[in-house]
């Protein structure tokens, strides 16, 4: 602007040929004047705006910087926050699964005390159940026996063979509880009963001779006091019945609560774990946020350092070209408005004359010189040699032409603006867009990853688990098939002890019955010199302890089959419900398996998808660069250098004006 006006002010004071005085009396020069104080006037109140706007500047990067360093800070401090509880979760989480683990130990113990209780209990039962019945068929035959030998001894005679049954069941009950006996029998008694059982008719018929009645007191009484001991026995049974069914009972429900308890604590430690790793990502993510939130930060204070330190060199070139600007107004001022230059006016414009001397000339010529070194213009320096070698008309040219220049160079950059503005705006739009990808994709690798790991995790824990079940499965097995083996074996022994028992038992009852069957040796028949032959007196004794070592070796032997059976279906329950884990473990591991798949094929997908991300945005920001290169300088300085042509093209419109005579 002021090269412009001085570009006037020179044309007007040398280039002009012919100068008419206003009507008002007022010189061209004194107009020059004005226009070069109205200039000084506003480059002032430019430089006192230019000083306003470089203090604002600087509060505000002082704000941000203060603001930035203070976010940064902040975000630190939240980081460390967030760090501290991801390691009080991850411990938490760590806590969670070893409780959890230690919790479904006590419930598979818990259960496996229970499965055994129920075995044990189902045992214990069915040999009071045998107990229960071989007393109650005791109880009955005893009873029967009691009934039966209350009448005559004649009358039992009749039916010799349910004589012997009676004998034989009553044998069989005495035999069983022996043990229960010794206080109730006598030596007599079992004496009178070892008779009875030996030979049930012999002994009936013997009784008949000597009382027919005698049969009733002889035995009916043993057979009651028996029947009193085997009902007192039942008793006992049956109470110990009820109370192995009640304490039964009372495990069945503590075993299933302490189960129930553990269950639920499980499930509520595992929803609690779920809860804690959900969180655990929530933090995750959330630091991450931070950790961007600080890069941006820092890469914001760092665009403050350079934006200020930018302004700081830009406010000291300008102000430095701005009182250039001022004192070259000056300068022209004191040229124009000094008493020798108002004399010279005053003689000049009185009438038409020439155009003024030489030495006024080169003044006014300095003076564009120096406007045009202060503005760094090239042209304004050619236009003052112009104004002082060519005539006024060429110089008017120049004017024109110089417009013209400036008119299509302001046309350039709004041109260059408008692209720029268009350019950073939707380049701005797509780092956004791909910046959103970018993070959403990383985000879902994120996500992928941690779900990767627990996935990997559950599969390890599954095939642990399977193989410990397998192996479990397995010992069970090689215990039955051992255990097996040993009661087929003892089972086998019991039978042939009993072979053997019986072939003896056989071998002595023979000799015996027979025996019993001889008539007996008149004594007048007996030669002198030899003495009465008897039988040996532990013979029936013999017998009867085979027959009890039989007994027990047949219970032994139906207790033996007993557990065989029993054993077998613990060992199908056992593999059938250790198939059924196995299988539902299996079924899970499939499942996880294949959601492992997907979760791969979905981070693959994931992985690509944000390599593509990162490479738009790699791409956005090469051209963001080439456009900042390109538009940086002529946006940061197009309104200054608008206002700056604008001002020169009002001068240089003024000066054409004042040319032509206005």
């Amino acid at each position: 602007m002021v090269a412009s006006l001085l570009l006037a002010s020179a044309q007007m004071s040398l280039g002009m040929k012919t100068l008419i005085l206003a009507k008002d009396d007022v010189r061209p020069t004194t107009k020059v004047v004005n226009m070069l104080k109205d200039m000084q006037e506003t480059l002032e109140k430019e430089k006192e705006a230019d000083e306003d706007a470089y203090e604002e500047l600087k509060c505000w990067c002082k704000e941000n910087d203060k603001g930035k360093a203070d976010s940064v800070k902040n975000s630190e401090a939240k980081i460390a926050e967030l760090q501290n509880e991801a390691a009080e979760l991850s411990a938490t989480t760590k806590t969670l699964a070893s409780e959890m683990e230690a919790l479904t130990i006590e419930v598979r113990k818990a259960t496996s005390t229970l499965d055994k209780a129920r075995v044990l209990y189902g045992n214990k039962m069915d040999e009071l159940q045998d107990d229960q019945n071989t007393l109650n068929a005791d109880i009955e035959a005893v009873g029967a026996a009691a009934t039966s030998v209350g009448g005559s001894a004649s009358a039992l005679l009749q039916a010799p063979q349910k004589l012997k049954e009676l004998a034989a069941a009553v044998m069989q009950a005495t035999n069983r509880r022996a043990s229960l006996l010794e206080n109730t029998l006598t030596f007599r008694d079992r004496e009178k009963l070892d008779a009875f059982f030996k030979d049930p008719v012999h002994f009936a018929s013997l009784i008949q001779q000597k009382d027919p009645n005698l049969m009733g007191s002889e035995l009916g009484g043993m057979f009651k006091a028996m029947g009193e001991d085997f009902e007192t026995d039942l008793k006992s049974v049956e109470k110990e019945m009820a109370d192995e069914k009640m304490s039964f009972e009372e495990l069945m429900a503590s075993k299933k609560q302490e189960i129930k308890a553990g269950e639920e604590s499980i499930e509520a430690k595992r929803v609690s774990r779920v809860e804690k790793r959900q969180r655990m990502m929530e933090v995750t993510f959330a630091t991450e946020k931070e950790q961007k939130s600080i890069k941006a930060a820092q890469e914001f204070l760092q665009l403050v350092e350079e934006r200020c330190s930018a302004s700081d060199k830009d406010w000291e070139e300008r102000s430095v070209t701005r009182q250039q600007e001022i004192e070259s107004v000056g300068e022209a001022i004191k040229v124009l408005d000094s008493d020798e230059s108002h004399a010279m006016f005053s003689s000049t414009y009185s009438f038409l004359q020439e155009a003024a001397s030489d030495s006024r000339l080169k003044q006014v010529s300095a003076a564009l010189v120096n406007a045009g070194r202060s503005s760094n213009d090239a042209r304004l320096i050619s236009l003052a040699a112009a104004a002082g070698i060519k005539g006024m008309e060429k110089v008017k040219e120049a004017i024109g032409n110089m417009a013209a220049d400036l008119k299509k160079e302001y046309q350039d950059d709004l041109k260059q603006k408008d692209f720029c503005v268009a350019a950073f705006r939707e380049t701005d739009a797509k780092v956004a867009d791909a910046t959103a990808d970018k993070d959403k994709h990383s985000s879902k690798v994120d996500v992928l990853t941690s779900e990767l790991s627990e996935i990997a995790g559950e599969i390890s824990e599954l095939k642990s688990k399977i193989e410990h079940q397998e192996k479990e499965l397995a010992t069970a097995k090689a215990d039955y098939e051992k255990k097996t083996q040993e009661d087929l074996k003892t089972l086998a022994d019991q039978q042939a002890s009993q072979k053997i028992l019986k072939k003896a038992a056989a071998k002595l009852q023979s000799f015996y019955v027979s025996l019993a069957q001889l008539p007996a040796t008149p004594q007048s028949q007996v030669k002198e010199g030899l003495k009465e032959h008897k039988t040996s007196s532990q013979g029936t004794a013999v017998l009867q302890l085979i027959a009890t070592v039989i007994q027990e070796t047949a219970a032994m032997e139906g207790e033996t089959s007993r557990m065989l059976k029993s054993d077998k279906k613990d060992m199908a329950d056992v593999t059938e419900k250790s198939n059924k884990e196995t299988n539902a473990l299996n079924e899970e591991l499939d499942a996880q398996k294949a959601a492992k798949a997907r979760a791969s094929s979905d981070m693959a997908a994931a992985k690509g998808d944000l390599k593509g991300a990162k490479k738009e945005l790699a791409d956005l920001a090469t051209e963001k660069a080439d456009l900042h290169e390109s538009c940086d300088f002529m946006l940061k300085n197009f309104d200054m250098r608008k206002q700056a042509r604008e001002e020169e093209m009002a001068g240089l419109g003024k000066a054409k004006a004042i040319l032509s005579g206005a």
